[in-house]
C-alpha cells in the first residue's frame, strides 16, 4: 500500500507548499486590509448616524449596504484563510500517514 501512495505523496508535497503560500498571502491581505477597511467601517457607522439623524433612508439603506459589504469581505477573507489552513493540514496529514 505504501508504493501507491508514494506518487501521490510526491504530488502533494508542491501542493502543499502553494497552499501555504497562498495561505501566508491571504493572511497577510486580510491584516493590511483591516487597518483600511476598519477606518472605513467606523466612517460609514457615523455616516450612518448622521444620515439617520436627518431621516436620508435611501442614503442609510446605501451606506448600510456598503458596511456589510465589508464585514462580508473580512469574513470571506478569514473564512478562506481557515479552510485553507486546515486542508494543508489534511494534506500534511496524508504524507506523514
Amino acid at each position: 500500500m505504501k508504493l501507491i501512495k508514494l506518487p501521490l505523496k510526491l504530488i502533494i508535497l508542491p501542493l502543499i507548499a502553494i497552499i501555504w503560500l497562498v495561505c501566508l498571502l491571504a493572511k497577510a491581505a486580510t491584516h493590511i486590509a483591516c487597518y483600511i477597511i476598519g477606518p472605513l467601517m467606523l466612517l460609514i457607522g457615523v455616516f450612518i448616524a448622521i444620515l439617520l439623524f436627518e431621516k436620508f433612508w435611501p442614503g442609510v439603506w446605501s451606506c448600510c449596504a456598503l458596511e456589510a459589504a465589508c464585514l462580508i469581505l473580512l469574513f470571506g477573507t478569514t473564512w478562506m484563510v481557515a479552510n485553507m489552513e486546515d486542508l494543508n493540514a489534511c494534506l500534511v496529514r496524508f504524507v506523514h500517514s
